[in-house]
């Protein structure tokens, strides 16, 4: 009877700890990615994480705009950034087609509202050699914006005017740095990008 007991009671623990770790791991399966758009900082550590491919993959169009939505309007809501920041980078290292446009489209709302914080960020992320595709499509949310112009090369010398204005404010330490590495990504603005 004792051991029939003790057997019956491993079953049950076994019973139960297979209901917790199933039970957590399809929590995450079964999460919409617009419940996870609606709640960025409960699941930082998945955005932030190899886990934002099955996210991305698993998620409808819709809830993965919402979810590039939600980030680039917290982006610009924050005192700091550096946290959403990441996430977006992390999105973007693992997007591409529809995603990668929708991306390039945001990019131009934080460029024309919170640049220096953007830039300030790219720019630690390339001294310390991080490959990041915000910069890729910062550079083609700027060719957008020369390619639509009737005047592509006014529209180019405006975004030159504004981004050097907008770093001033963050350039302390290592500004000879930060203003090539700015020339760097103004000099690959392409004006016939949309041509």
């Amino acid at each position: 009877m004792k051991v029939r007991n003790g057997f019956i009671l491993i079953i049950v623990i076994m019973l139960l700890l297979g209901s917790v770790t199933n039970g957590s791991s399809q929590n995450f399966k079964n999460t919409n990615t617009c419940y996870i758009a609606k709640n960025i900082y409960n699941y930082y550590k998945i955005l932030n994480s190899d886990s934002i491919k099955y996210v991305i993959t698993k998620g409808s169009d819709e809830c993965n705009y919402l979810l590039i939505d939600s980030l680039c309007s917290l982006f610009l809501k924050e005192t700091d950034g550096r946290r959403i920041f990441n996430i977006l980078s992390n999105v973007a290292n693992n997007s591409d087609g529809y995603l990668s446009d929708y991306l390039v489209e945001k990019i131009i709302k934080i460029y024309y509202k919170r640049f220096d914080t953007f830039f300030k960020f790219l720019y630690e992320n390339h001294e310390n050699g991080n490959k990041n595709k915000l910069e890729i499509y910062l550079v083609e949310s700027w060719s957008s914006i020369a390619s639509l112009s009737d005047n592509p090369n006014i529209s180019i010398n405006k975004i030159r005017a504004k981004t050097k204005k907008d770093i001033s404010v963050n350039l302390v330490h290592d500004s000879l740095n930060q203003v090539k590495y700015l020339n760097f990504l103004l000099n690959k603005i392409n004006p016939k990008y949309l041509d």
